[in-house]
């Protein structure tokens, strides 16, 4: 249709019949199925109109082109490590593409050094966890950590505590993996509940300060000790800790609470909303290629029983998986991780805190609210005219309702609009997660993750080994994967290292004439954002990219 055409419903009698039919169409064409246990949406059948376009493949050529450059080094070790059977012996042994580009060679080449893990809480591919600590939001009973144990005197501790300068990551809900242990060519492998404690240094960084293993159980010397920096087991808890942090990442974070949520708004927005009603013209550059990428096999088991390599490489066994994820949709809250309110509900609006994904995610939050709000009014003139829009209201139902009744179940999703008030800040936040908020998620995953020693998904040794079995480098890679997941996790993070759009760009042919300044002015402020991030990371102890406009693809693309 032409731009001129765009209406809502209740506006557009001449047009029922047409826009009743078109919707009849689009639902059977996005059907789709309650999987992961029931708890979420999935898309039976992928439109024609959902495929990658040539540019995207050519884009995506493009980035794998770029290993070239590794291929002979690439070989000696697949010959040495794949075929040969040779074990690890050095951290560079898990640097496969040599001779490609890294984007945090620093972090790779001394990622041992524990201020990289403050930094990776807050800057890295899971700032999502980081809560702090304080009498609203107490550590666990289970972590009982004291002063001496941190090489502090009482005084100090309290002083931390009551300045608010402790921080905590806390991974208890893995406990479900653990208990669920898998396997691969007979070793079993690990991750841990574990629980970390930062302390947030004068200039605003994090340091890790201490790691319990299990935050399930009572802190017990012996069997779950509390671990420092100066401990010789100490590198084996960073190790679990990171292993904890990119499970977290990868099966909450990013797979159900970014991938799939938005997939539920994607063939929900196609279901209910005829292709001339003005929202569905906002939220489109939004919805590109993201199922295309969703159907890829990555998690669930294949109809011959097959377990796709990459969920392979996590600790649990696959059932344990897929039940996970589906608890990980069930205990997702749509308003409560609003950005506003879950750095309030996480406690770390604290200034002196360096926080790049708050700092910069707050501008684009604000930009991208602002501009949805002045959006809808072009279209919306009073709350009565949301009320009235049975699309929108229907749209809604499908979204919140409950799973029972076949809806996708979002919780927390408004199952009626009332007001452009409210209608405006659920339409904003589903355009933070596929933009700002994804790209915060996955384009670190190669800078933290395509270097398996520093975050591997699993570990390989038990928890509580000997520590004399791994004070050297030969010992310590033990701890990590065997060449075919370790090469898995490497290459699907370079693989998806690229871009094919950016946010703020609309098809010209779908921007009706009342909106085309509204858009002018939201790019003006995106190139305003740019320059004053650029201008932050003058300042910062580390460079942030992953919130600046000219990095934020306007869908998740990958």
């Amino acid at each position: 249709m032409s731009n001129k055409s765009l209406s809502l419903p209740q506006f557009d009698q001449d047009n029922q019949q047409k826009r009743e039919d078109y919707l009849k169409k689009m639902q059977k064409l996005y059907a789709y199925t309650l999987t992961y246990d029931g708890n979420i949406a999935t898309i039976n059948t992928l439109p024609d109109q959902e495929k990658t376009t040539l540019r995207y493949k050519f884009k995506a050529l493009l980035n794998m082109a770029g290993t070239i450059p590794s291929l002979p080094s690439f070989l000696v070790n697949r010959i040495k490590f794949k075929m040969l059977k040779k074990p690890y012996e050095k951290f560079d042994d898990y640097f496969f593409y040599k001779h490609s580009p890294f984007p945090n060679p620093e972090m790779r080449e001394n990622f041992l050094n524990n201020k990289y893990l403050g930094y990776q809480r807050v800057a890295g591919m899971n700032p999502v966890v980081i809560e702090g600590v304080n009498s609203h939001n107490p550590l666990p009973k289970t972590f009982k950590v004291v002063a001496k144990q941190l090489n502090m005197t009482e005084k100090a501790f309290d002083a931390a505590y009551t300045d608010n300068r402790f921080y905590m990551t806390n991974y208890a809900m893995l406990k479900m993996l653990f208990d669920n242990p898998g396997e691969v060519d007979g070793v079993r492998k690990y991750v841990m509940p574990a629980i970390a404690l930062y302390l947030m240094q004068d200039d605003g960084t994090l340091e890790i300060v201490a790691i319990q293993l299990d935050a399930t159980e009572n802190t017990n010397d012996k069997t779950n000790p509390i671990i420092t920096p100066d401990d010789e087991r100490w590198n084996m808890a960073r190790t679990y800790i990171q292993a904890a942090d990119g499970t977290h990442q990868e099966l909450w974070t990013h797979a159900t609470r970014i991938h799939y949520v938005l997939e539920s708004v994607i063939m929900v927005s196609w279901r209910q909303l005829a292709e001339n009603h003005p929202l569905l013209i906002l939220l489109k550059p939004h919805l590109q290629f993201t199922l295309s990428v969703n159907v890829n096999p990555l998690f669930q088991k294949e109809p011959d029983g097959t377990i796709p390599s990459f969920g392979k490489m996590f600790a649990c066994d696959n059932d344990a998986l897929v039940a996970f994820m589906g608890e990980g949709m069930r205990t997702y809250s749509f308003k409560e991780f609003i950005l506003t309110r879950d750095l309030e509900n996480r406690h770390v609006n604290d200034p002196r805190l360096v926080y790049p994904y708050r700092d910069d995610g707050l501008l684009m939050w604000e930009e991208i609210k602002r501009f949805v709000g002045e959006y809808l009014k072009a279209w919306y003139n009073t709350d009565d005219d949301v009320k009235q829009d049975y699309e929108l209201q229907k749209w809604a139902q499908e979204l919140g309702g409950a799973r029972a009744e076949n809806n996708c179940g979002l919780t927390d999703f408004p199952t009626e609009f009332t007001q452009i008030d409210q209608l405006t800040e659920i339409i904003a936040h589903i355009i933070f997660i596929a933009t700002a908020h994804h790209s915060s998620v996955h384009y670190p995953q190669y800078e933290c993750a395509g270097y398996p020693p520093n975050l591997p998904f699993s570990a390989y040794v038990a928890p509580l080994t000997d520590p004399q079995n791994y004070q050297t480098e030969a010992g310590l890679v033990k701890f990590f994967p065997p060449y075919d997941q370790a090469l898995e996790q490497a290459f699907i993070f370079y693989l998806t290292n690229f871009k094919v759009n950016r946010i703020g760009q609309f098809d010209q042919a779908d921007i009706s004439n009342n909106v085309k300044s509204i858009i002018k002015e939201h790019q003006k402020k995106l190139a305003s954002i740019h320059n004053i991030i650029t201008e932050r990371n003058k300042l910062r102890p580390y460079h942030y990219k992953y919130m600046d406009p000219k990095n934020v693809p306007n869908s998740v693309t990958v």
